[in-house]
């Protein structure tokens, strides 16, 4: 079966990643050269799966430019990428690096356009034909208009799920493979999900519990594998009831800037 993805954009975490935009990060500093740590061990592991990867060089004036996941979308299938407008104001600018490197591998690239506003955390590629798109605090519906504009084909569907749980939709809704969605309880009403075999989710999959409610902190990386953060047996053993394998991997650090696995990478999707 073809994956989701089979290669990625990373970039290096900057130096000034403790002044990331968070919650967190003031009652929970970040410690760098762990940060660095488990950025290393996510990209030896996506390696080690057979995923290419393209590294950046950090970005210092923009502390989060790390979640690399959302400063655009990338449509492998399509040859054709879509530049964001972030919905934060501080990291716009930070995309730009994107551009020329997108255009060197063969893609048309277009930028989403003030007073849209789009970032590529609230979008979720499944290889079912649907594409669904959080309309959340950072995305709004000129920015999810203009995305499905470029991206429309007579084969995909763009689902509009309205959330304002979180600030991106992939923090509670995680498409794995076979048809299977991970739903973190509370993010959006099940109703947008039809037709997908819905894995709840009710607990918090957070390294550290300092926040109330299911969360979705997972990445799936094809072959049936799902990368958790360590201390979540129970829903280890729930995931393998449905077929898949944990990979455990501590992501406190970038957990610290309200982030996760997911985005630390700049997926080139296979079915978009």
């Amino acid at each position: 079966m073809t994956r989701l993805f089979d290669k990625v954009i990373v970039r290096k975490p900057s130096k000034s990643l403790g002044s990331c935009v968070s919650p967190y990060v003031s009652r929970f500093p970040v410690d760098f050269p762990k940060a660095l740590d488990q950025y290393r061990e996510l990209i030896k592991i996506l390696k080690s799966e057979g995923i290419e990867i393209i590294e950046l060089e950090p970005l210092d004036k923009y502390p989060d430019s790390v979640f690399v996941q959302d400063e655009a979308v990338i449509g492998n299938r399509s040859k054709r990428a879509l530049l964001s407008y972030f919905g934060e104001p501080s990291r716009r600018g930070e995309e730009e690096p994107l551009l020329d490197l997108l255009r060197s591998e063969g893609f048309t690239v277009e930028r989403i356009r003030p007073p849209g506003t789009l970032e590529g955390g609230d979008v979720v590629v499944t290889d079912r034909g649907v594409v669904f798109v959080g309309k959340t605090v950072r995305t709004n519906e000129e920015g999810i208009n203009q995305f499905i504009k470029f991206f429309a084909s007579e084969d995909i569907r763009f689902v509009v799920v309205p959330s304002d749980r979180f600030i991106h939709i992939s923090a509670g809704v995680r498409y794995l493979e076979d048809n299977y969605i991970v739903l973190a309880s509370g993010t959006a009403d099940p109703k947008y999900f039809e037709g997908f075999k819905i894995i709840t989710l009710r607990e918090n999959l957070s390294p550290v519990k300092a926040e109330s409610g299911a969360r979705a902190y997972l990445l799936y990386i094809g072959e049936r594998k799902v990368i958790l953060p360590p201390g979540n047996d129970r829903f280890a053993e729930e995931l393998k009831k449905y077929g898949f394998e944990a990979i455990f991997l501590d992501f406190t650090e970038f957990w610290k800037c309200n982030g996760s696995y997911m985005c630390l990478i700049q997926p080139f999707y296979n079915f978009l």
